[in-house]
């Protein structure tokens, strides 16, 4: 049993792959405001957890993109949807790294 939401990750994923970033941000938009009954994660995770899957894979879309400010706020979001998400807490670390670079040059 897979949950949605991992499942809508990878979709959302694909699209990027194939150049739909537009696509892909506006599904996962969709799902964050109406996130999907989430049968198996009631048993193995906790009330916010679908949120944060879609705003992590937003904010890995938008890191790729190098939109970096809009991905660190993404990452912001999950962590409020699931706070100590040891993924979102190491995206945010990296997107952080990579905000002080910009800065730097």
């Amino acid at each position: 049993m897979h949950p949605k939401s991992a499942l809508i990750r990878q979709l959302a994923f694909a699209m990027s792959d194939l150049g739909q970033d537009t696509e892909a941000l506006a599904m996962l938009d969709g799902h964050i405001a109406n996130p999907p009954h989430e049968e198996t994660e009631a048993l193995f995770t906790a009330a916010g957890q679908a949120t944060a899957v879609f705003q992590k894979a937003k904010a890995a879309i938008l890191a790729d993109a190098g939109k970096m400010a809009e991905a660190a706020a993404c990452v912001a979001e999950a962590l409020k949807a699931a706070p100590g998400d040891e993924e979102a807490t190491s995206m945010e670390t990296a997107i952080k790294e990579a905000l002080a670079e910009e800065k730097k040059e």
